[in-house]
């Protein structure tokens, strides 16, 4: 098992080598403010509207179209299907002009439902697992390849190696246990070593 400076130097060897600069969400900025990171972060890396006919989020989609002829499922990072937990009442259309208000309801929303251990930055990294979508699997490895103290006592005890752990976790997962194309694969790892490297400064 590598030690966490392996990990991480490996962490800052790929942004260079899977050139994650080409990502738009490489110019998210640390501010100190936590929940404003990780909502610009999380609608940076959306690229807007998506009727991306290959995301599961596509089963769960609005029944009108938007102006330009498109059926949406996601906009700015936040899916129809999420957007409708918290605004059941809303119109199709209300989603495709999704108010600030309202996307930072949905943001604080998975903030809250990462709230597992005792460390912040460990934390915003399972909102961020949360939002993807694959926070069970990612858990399961983490328990198999750590077992011996679990993720809630690593991140008492060593809050940022228990975040570099995770991010290792979740990279594995993503590249080699979730069905994606190679392009799909590709992204969401410079996603995660984006974010890694924004995030990293909540240590």
């Amino acid at each position: 098992m590598k030690t966490i400076e392996q990990l991480e130097q490996g962490f800052i060897d790929d942004i260079i080598k899977l050139n994650c600069r080409s990502h738009k969400e490489f110019f998210a900025a640390y501010t100190g403010d936590i929940v404003k990171d990780f909502s610009e972060f999380t609608k940076l890396q959306s690229g807007g509207k998506s009727d991306n006919k290959s995301d599961s989020a596509r089963f769960f989609s609005p029944k009108t179209p938007d102006i330009d002829g498109h059926f949406y499922h996601t906009v700015d990072d936040v899916t129809f299907q999420t957007y409708k937990k918290f605004f059941p009442n809303n119109t199709d259309k209300q989603f495709y002009n999704m108010t600030s208000a309202e996307r930072t309801l949905c943001v604080k929303w998975f903030i809250t439902a990462g709230r597992l251990t005792s460390s912040e930055l460990v934390n915003i990294l399972i909102s961020y697992i949360i939002w993807g979508g694959s926070l069970g699997m990612v858990l399961k490895y983490y328990a198999s390849w750590y077992p011996d103290k679990g993720i809630v006592n690593d991140a008492f005890t060593d809050a940022y190696g228990t975040f570099i752990k995770l991010i290792d976790v979740r990279r594995y997962v993503y590249g080699n246990k979730l069905k994606g194309s190679i392009v799909n694969k590709l992204g969401w790892d410079r996603g995660i070593l984006n974010f890694y490297r924004i995030f990293k400064q909540y240590k």
